[in-house]
């Protein structure tokens, strides 16, 4: 069901959902491809016209405009269409919480008291680091703050974690929910998770994690045809460590310089009077070394080229990477006039975890 419309999407799960007998478990692993470029909301009542991006859209499809160039907006094209596709996309994402709270309702006419687990596997870019209606190639806030909402027995409701998650946080803690045990030696034969649970955090009295860090790093460099492709984090070019408000960037040709990348997410000016954000930065990137990751997989014979003309080579070792510490408490962070908060749609990273009633759709 990839890349079908939401609604089709849930209404293929609650099909499945209703094969399984109701004294049996079920698990459900859901995508909605909706919010994702190139952006196709429906046409009906109520749904932005947007001709601009729709224009982009067909040209697209057709053949006629080449993707990277639109994405890199070459030509203009994808910055004079802005506003339209800034429309379709939220449509996109109207369209698909509405299909989720059709399947959750669903669920709850077929008796079943679901543990539901929502997030995202990136955001998008829609003009920041120059980067638009894609993802992958950017580190920057709009690609990697995404949602993970977390309901059922023994979640907490209606509360904000501020602290660093991550989405290999996922499994281990969908699996600690359901009661199933990931450590000792009466575990099943699970994989070694690379996430931790975050059932700790999900309660009355949540744990603190305000020393927990997560890296990011760009899938693009994985593949070849995009190796020079990349916009942010390479190590003879800018990069950046990003906590929860401040980024502390660095380059070859310029000493770390701190911003608040949540009042100015293309970071122009900087900020001189916070020495402790910038201790704390310097510590984290003290870490991990920009590209470490790709130059060690390397080294090892990890990672090598999927296909085409670059079947069975080593690819070259570049990474991307960020740091992430804790996030502002709920409702203090702002964005400047104008620019919208992205939702995710759909290779991104998480940096909080926010933790909400079910309340018919999320």
């Amino acid at each position: 069901m990839h890349d079908k419309p939401a609604d089709r999407v849930s209404e293929r799960a609650l099909k499945l959902a209703g094969e399984v007998d109701a004294d049996q478990p079920l698990f459900l692993w859901v995508h909605y491809a909706d919010p994702h470029s190139p952006y196709s909301a429906p046409i009906g009542e109520g749904s932005p016209k947007a001709p601009a991006c729709r224009a982009l859209v067909a040209a697209v499809e057709a053949g006629a405009l080449n993707r990277q160039r639109l994405f890199a907006d070459r030509d203009g094209a994808a910055s004079a269409a802005l506003p339209d596709c800034e429309a379709l996309y939220d449509a996109e994402i109207a369209f698909t919480d509405a299909a989720v709270g059709a399947l959750l309702r669903g669920l709850e006419a077929r008796g079943r008291s679901a543990v539901v687990v929502f997030s995202a596997d990136h955001g998008e870019n829609l003009g920041e680091e120059g980067l638009f209606y894609e993802h992958g190639p950017s580190l920057a806030d709009a690609s990697q703050r995404i949602p993970l909402i977390v309901a059922g027995p023994g979640v907490s409701a209606g509360r904000v974690d501020p602290w660093a998650a991550t989405l290999e946080d996922v499994a281990p803690t969908s699996l600690a929910l359901l009661g199933v045990s990931t450590e000792g030696e009466d575990r099943p034969a699970l994989p070694d998770f690379d996430g931790v649970s975050l059932v700790d955090r999900l309660g009355t009295e949540p744990a603190d994690a305000s020393e927990r860090i997560a890296f990011a790093e760009s899938g693009s460099a994985l593949q070849v045809s995009l190796y020079r492709y990349p916009v942010s984090g390479r190590a003879d070019k800018k990069h950046c460590v990003n906590g929860a408000r401040y980024a502390l960037c660095s380059g070859p040709d310029a000493s770390p310089t701190l911003f608040d990348h949540q009042a100015d997410p293309d970071r122009r000016t900087p900020i001189l009077d916070q020495p402790e954000a910038t201790a704390h930065l310097q510590a984290a990137a003290a870490l991990w070394a920009p590209e470490q990751a790709r130059l060690r997989a390397a080294r090892r014979g990890g990672l090598k080229a999927g296909g085409g003309s670059g079947a069975g080579r080593r690819l070259p070792a570049v990474a991307l990477r960020c740091v992430h510490g804790p996030r502002p408490a709920h409702g203090s962070e702002r964005r400047p006039a104008g620019r919208r908060r992205r939702a995710g749609g759909g290779a991104g990273h998480l940096d909080h975890l926010a933790v909400a009633p079910r309340r018919g759709a999320p």
